[in-house]
């Protein structure tokens, strides 16, 4: 990463945060009050939810989704119980959420930073596993993340917190 491009990222953190917190306690706040009562079908909230991940990523259209779709989509998906044979399953991911917010970034540049200076300059770019890794990388992040969160999530974040309130 290029300075320019550390200073835009610092620029755009340090005004993607304070919005996105301000946004959280809006939603958090009309949710909690019951204004908002629009209970859509799962699958539609989910299939939102991909396309968001599916668009491609023009400026303008990445504004509309951090500024308005994700917070509506928040909301809604607040609105609803999940089915109760995944209650189990939600709350494992949303006891890991922080974990993964918290370690998506450093492991994400660990894996640029060994792609830029590891297998690259080896000269293994012509490599059948090269030519492959463009699209197995993003699900290779993404397990190493969500195993990583897991884990913090069971040995050091659940105990740390049943200590604490223990007195």
């Amino acid at each position: 990463m290029g300075l320019d491009e550390f200073e835009a990222a610092i620029w755009d953190a340090t005004s993607r945060t304070p919005y996105c917190f301000f946004v959280g306690v809006a939603v958090f706040r009309l949710w909690r009050s019951g204004a908002i009562t629009i209970k859509l079908p799962i699958w539609f909230i989910v299939a939102l939810m991909l396309m968001v991940y599916i668009l491609p990523p023009y400026p303008v259209l990445h504004a509309f989704e951090i500024l308005v779709l994700l917070p509506v989509l928040v909301l809604l998906a607040a609105n609803r119980d999940p089915p109760q044979r995944l209650v189990p399953t939600c709350v494992v991911l949303g006891n890991m959420s922080y974990a993964i917010y918290a370690i998506h970034y450093p492991i994400i540049a660990a894996f640029d930073f060994a792609m830029a200076r590891l297998v690259w300059p080896a000269g293994l770019q012509h490599s059948l596993i090269a030519e492959q890794l463009p699209s197995l990388l993003p699900w290779i992040v993404m397990f190493t993340v969500v195993g990583i969160a897991f884990l913090l999530d069971r040995y050091f974040d659940t105990p740390l917190r049943r200590r604490l309130t223990r007195g």
